[in-house]
């Protein structure tokens, strides 16, 4: 009984999530931009990440609605967050991806801070008179800070037991993780709206192929997959992080429990044991 009234209230949770849902790239971005003045680098990061999931180029003129347009570069302000957390590999990544979709002036400002005064090559539709760099007003970067990791939790694969609860399974594994605050993670309504756009489906079993193109698509360091099997009594859960960039699988866990009821505490002690293993 316990059990069904936990199955009920996960999925009318996720029914009122998804049904309201509906925030948009610009609004993501706009929110990114005042975290960033506000030197929230972490929680820029994330909001940044979420508008490049919905639109991913930067340019000087982008259509929100109507006739209204504002200037959108999610890249190059990603970049620069990365830069003040001292990320400096992201930073110069974030940067230069920005330039190959448009070139600005504060995308080679921040270049030429990770490059020690370097002056890249720039084109003759950006005055170099605009750019004045001395050894004298180069600001060192700051050092590296470890940040927390974006994660993107797949819905749990069912064997032996409902389709019904492996869903309910993996969206009290997402509430219970997000709680712990190591990871930001990535709700799955936004998941469902990413994915809509590029039908593809969240439910059921997922190849490792297709979960990793899932976590690239929310820009995702890791992608969480899960499994549910029913044998006799018994209910084990597996749950496997893998790291999008290498495909590699970096941490596997197994818990199992006698009876439906204890499915709950089974999923908490997962994520408390998970607490003691936070990957890099």
């Amino acid at each position: 009984m316990k059990m069904k009234i936990f199955i009920g209230s996960v999925l009318f949770l996720c029914m009122i999530v998804n049904g309201v849902f509906s925030t948009e790239w610009w609004e993501y971005y706009k929110n990114a931009k005042r975290l960033a003045e506000a030197q929230k680098w972490e929680e820029a990061i994330n909001e940044y990440l979420n508008a490049i999931c919905l639109n991913d180029t930067d340019r000087s003129r982008a259509r929100t609605y109507g006739m209204h347009f504002i200037e959108y570069f999610p890249h190059r302000e990603l970049g620069i967050a990365y830069y003040n957390l001292g990320d400096l590999k992201r930073a110069e990544m974030e940067l230069q991806k920005s330039l190959s979709l448009e070139k600005s002036v504060r995308a080679y400002e921040y270049l030429e801070k990770i490059k020690g005064g370097f002056i890249p090559s720039t084109p003759a539709a950006i005055s170099t008179s605009t750019i004045t760099v001395t050894s004298s007003n180069i600001t060192p970067p700051p050092p590296k800070q470890s940040i927390r990791h974006r994660i993107a939790v797949l819905d749990f694969e069912s064997i032996g037991a409902s389709e019904t609860l492996g869903r309910a399974v993996a969206e009290n594994f997402r509430t219970s993780i997000g709680d712990t605050k190591m990871y930001y993670l990535v709700e799955r309504a936004f998941l469902q709206k990413v994915l809509d756009q590029q039908k593809l489906q969240l439910s059921g079993a997922v190849d490792p192929e297709t979960a990793i193109k899932i976590g690239q698509l929310v820009q995702a360091k890791y992608v969480v997959v899960g499994s549910l099997t029913k044998m006799g009594s018994t209910y084990t859960l597996n749950v496997r992080f893998t790291d999008v960039e290498t495909s590699a699988n970096v941490l596997s866990k197994q818990l199992k429990c006698g009876s439906e009821d204890e499915i709950p505490n089974m999923i908490q002690s997962m994520v408390n044991n998970l607490k003691y293993e936070r990957i890099e």
